[in-house]
């Protein structure tokens, strides 16, 4: 039997489950790095990114805000004010330069990145209440905010809280008055919240989940916290990201990812998930051997279904790869390349352009197709020509 390769920290080193040449069949399609730019000279963690008019914004756990160009990568403006690390970034659906994050810092910051700068702070303040004009809780002191959403009719702003004491909530602001809090839900998550999201096309669906293991579905257009809940899902895990996508042109696909790094795929109005594929089998679709490194970097819709950018933390062998959720298994789809670090978060631009950043306070952006050589006597690389593409499309444990 062949002895298993070790790492530093006695773990299995990772490696492909196949050898090069039939790696490259087993993956369709192959992406080039594009680009890539450093956010700052001390590392950060990049754990956010959103895309705005042609910009790609990155939040920073050093609650900075980095501006670039989106098809060059170049820095436009870094931007302050959070106190704390950047949770969350949404753009403004309405706008090509306005930009949503938030912070454990208790806030929620309103930036235009055409003047780089913050133009408005949303705290915790409690006016009128989302429901019978009822405040409700927490109190005058806010607490740390964990996830962030904007509504596709550019009229709701969503945060999700972490747990104090023994509340959680998720707090509404309306952007036609952003000045005051409009309310929340109090009584929905009893952990941290984790993940929220607004349907694509239905502006008043939300997605909500926590590690409680509670997924929850709301009609935001609702009176009441309680006429707004439509179905709550069971996950039985810790809830890491939301993603809406469709499946045979049903568009009330939630995709789970959880902190065990498995995916549950539900049909929202069901009362249970129609595909569970733990940790072993995002691994395989990744084509990798070692289970314990696999971890997933984002969920994405696309024209054939749920896209899985997933990759190994493996020190001694990292990669990055795409893959595609098919006939309940994930098929691999795209290998990307080696990056430094674990990448955190991903951002589909478009088909066959993806942009990645991580641990290691990178931004990348990834183009589908082999990158064209230099020009002679430029040394710029020209622009890359995308190969037919298949493509249709806080960190805690549990």
């Amino acid at each position: 039997m062949e002895e298993l390769a070790l790492d530093s920290d006695g773990g299995e080193v990772d490696r492909d489950e196949v050898e090069e040449e039939e790696l490259a069949t087993a993956f369709p399609n192959a992406f080039h790095q594009q680009a890539s730019v450093s956010v700052g000279l001390e590392r950060q963690y990049v754990l956010g990114l959103a895309r705005v008019g042609g910009l790609v914004v990155a939040g920073l756990d050093s609650g900075q805000v980095s501006v670039h160009a989106q098809d060059t990568l170049v820095r436009s403006v870094e931007m302050k004010g959070h106190s704390a690390g950047v949770t969350g970034v949404a753009a403004a659906a309405a706008s090509d330069s306005t930009v949503f994050t938030s912070s454990s810092d208790h806030t929620v910051r309103v930036w235009d990145v055409r003047r780089g700068r913050s133009v408005t702070t949303l705290r915790a303040g409690w006016g009128g209440g989302k429901g019978g004009g009822q405040p409700g809780p927490p109190g005058q002191d806010g607490r740390p905010l964990a996830c962030l959403a904007a509504s596709t009719d550019g009229h709701t702003l969503v945060a999700g809280t972490e747990q104090a004491g023994v509340d959680s909530f998720l707090l509404f602001w309306d952007l036609r008055q952003p000045k005051a809090l409009q309310g929340g839900y109090w009584e929905s998550h009893c952990d941290d919240v984790t993940a929220v999201a607004f349907h694509p096309s239905e502006a008043a669906t939300l997605a909500s989940g926590s590690t409680d293991g509670q997924v929850n579905v709301f009609d935001v257009s609702r009176p009441d916290e309680d006429a707004a809940l439509v179905t709550a899902h069971h996950t039985a895990d810790s809830v890491a990201r939301l993603a809406w996508y469709s499946r045979a042109g049903d568009g009330r696909q939630l995709a789970i990812g959880t902190h065990t790094e498995a995916l549950q795929l539900w049909h929202t109005p069901a009362e249970g998930p129609h595909t569970t594929l733990d940790r072993a089998a995002v691994c395989h679709g990744i084509r990798r051997t070692a289970v314990e490194h696999t971890y997933t970097a984002g969920l994405h819709a696309g024209a054939e279904g749920l896209l899985v950018v997933a990759g190994s933390s493996c020190a001694a062998a990292p990669c990055l790869r795409m893959a595609v959720v098919k006939n309940k298994k994930v098929k691999p789809l795209a290998t990307l390349g080696t990056v430094g670090g674990t990448t955190r978060c991903s951002l589909l631009v478009e088909e066959g352009v993806l942009v990645t950043g991580g641990e290691d306070g990178v931004v990348r952006l990834w183009r589908e197709g082999q990158a064209e050589a230099s020009s002679p006597g430029t040394g710029k690389v020209a622009g890359s020509k995308a190969a037919s593409s298949k493509l249709k499309a806080r960190d805690k444990p549990y």
